[in-house]
Protein backbone atom coordinates (compact mmCIF):
# COMPACT_ATOMS: atom_id res chain seq x y z
CA UNK A 1 0.00 0.00 0.00
CA UNK A 2 2.96 2.34 0.64
CA UNK A 3 5.69 2.91 -1.62
CA UNK A 4 9.03 1.65 -0.13
CA UNK A 5 10.91 3.01 -2.70
CA UNK A 6 9.55 6.47 -2.45
CA UNK A 7 10.14 9.03 0.19
CA UNK A 8 9.24 12.40 0.20
CA UNK A 9 9.54 15.34 3.11
CA UNK A 10 6.84 18.06 3.43
CA UNK A 11 6.15 20.92 5.83
CA UNK A 12 2.52 21.85 6.68
CA UNK A 13 0.95 22.73 9.40
CA UNK A 14 -0.88 20.18 11.45
CA UNK A 15 -4.96 20.15 11.11
CA UNK A 16 -5.57 16.92 13.50
CA UNK A 17 -4.20 13.98 15.41
CA UNK A 18 -6.71 11.46 15.55
CA UNK A 19 -4.95 9.12 18.17
CA UNK A 20 -7.64 5.74 17.88
CA UNK A 21 -7.09 2.35 17.21
CA UNK A 22 -5.85 0.35 15.32
CA UNK A 23 -3.77 3.08 13.45
CA UNK A 24 -3.58 6.85 14.57
CA UNK A 25 -3.58 9.33 12.15
CA UNK A 26 -1.88 12.55 11.84
CA UNK A 27 -3.41 14.96 9.51
CA UNK A 28 -1.69 18.22 7.74
CA UNK A 29 -2.13 20.70 5.39
CA UNK A 30 0.77 20.97 2.67
CA UNK A 31 0.91 24.03 0.49
CA UNK A 32 2.53 23.10 -2.74
CA UNK A 33 4.49 26.02 -5.29
CA UNK A 34 1.27 27.35 -6.36
CA UNK A 35 -0.29 27.95 -3.00
CA UNK A 36 -2.70 25.17 -3.20
CA UNK A 37 -3.35 23.48 -0.33
CA UNK A 38 -4.24 19.98 0.46
CA UNK A 39 -4.83 17.95 3.28
CA UNK A 40 -2.53 14.83 3.73
CA UNK A 41 -2.69 12.02 6.21
CA UNK A 42 -0.52 10.17 7.67
CA UNK A 43 -0.80 6.96 9.52
CA UNK A 44 1.45 6.15 12.65
CA UNK A 45 1.18 2.85 15.41
CA UNK A 46 -1.47 2.17 17.77
CA UNK A 47 -1.77 4.44 20.75
CA UNK A 48 -0.65 1.81 22.72
CA UNK A 49 2.16 1.46 20.82
CA UNK A 50 2.69 4.98 20.54
CA UNK A 51 2.47 5.64 24.68
CA UNK A 52 4.88 3.37 25.19
CA UNK A 53 7.54 5.92 22.86
CA UNK A 54 6.20 8.86 24.65
CA UNK A 55 3.63 10.33 22.30
CA UNK A 56 0.39 11.40 23.78
CA UNK A 57 -3.14 12.08 21.97
CA UNK A 58 -1.75 16.09 22.38
CA UNK A 59 1.64 15.29 20.85
CA UNK A 60 0.99 17.09 17.88
CA UNK A 61 -1.50 19.98 18.54
CA UNK A 62 -3.94 21.88 15.29
CA UNK A 63 -1.63 24.79 13.97
CA UNK A 64 1.80 23.62 14.83
CA UNK A 65 4.28 23.58 11.65
CA UNK A 66 5.55 20.15 11.06
CA UNK A 67 8.08 18.63 8.64
CA UNK A 68 7.43 14.93 7.71
CA UNK A 69 9.12 11.96 6.55
CA UNK A 70 6.77 9.91 4.77
CA UNK A 71 6.45 6.72 2.47
CA UNK A 72 3.42 7.77 0.02
CA UNK A 73 0.63 5.97 -1.24
CA UNK A 74 1.30 4.03 -4.28
CA UNK A 75 -2.16 5.30 -5.49
CA UNK A 76 -0.96 9.02 -5.60
CA UNK A 77 -3.89 9.85 -2.76
CA UNK A 78 -2.37 12.97 -0.48
CA UNK A 79 -1.37 9.74 2.52
CA UNK A 80 1.50 7.81 3.65
CA UNK A 81 3.18 5.77 6.44
CA UNK A 82 4.55 8.68 9.10
CA UNK A 83 8.48 7.84 8.94
CA UNK A 84 9.40 10.99 11.05
CA UNK A 85 8.42 13.91 11.69
CA UNK A 86 9.35 17.52 14.09
CA UNK A 87 7.60 19.75 15.48
CA UNK A 88 7.93 23.86 15.16
CA UNK A 89 8.22 23.19 19.03
CA UNK A 90 11.34 20.79 18.81
CA UNK A 91 9.26 17.55 19.34
CA UNK A 92 10.44 14.61 17.29
CA UNK A 93 9.11 11.53 15.84
CA UNK A 94 10.67 8.69 14.38
CA UNK A 95 13.66 9.20 12.15
CA UNK A 96 13.55 12.94 11.93
CA UNK A 97 17.22 13.31 11.32
CA UNK A 98 17.78 16.20 9.02
CA UNK A 99 14.15 17.71 9.40
CA UNK A 100 13.51 20.89 10.29
CA UNK A 101 9.88 22.81 10.67
CA UNK A 102 11.16 26.23 10.72
CA UNK A 103 11.63 26.53 7.20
Amino acid sequence: MFDDQLTLELTGTVTRFDYVNPHSWLYVDIEDDDGEVTEWGFELDSPSRLRRIGVSPNFWRRGDRIMVRTRPLKDGRPAGFLVGAISDQGRTFGNATGLSAGE
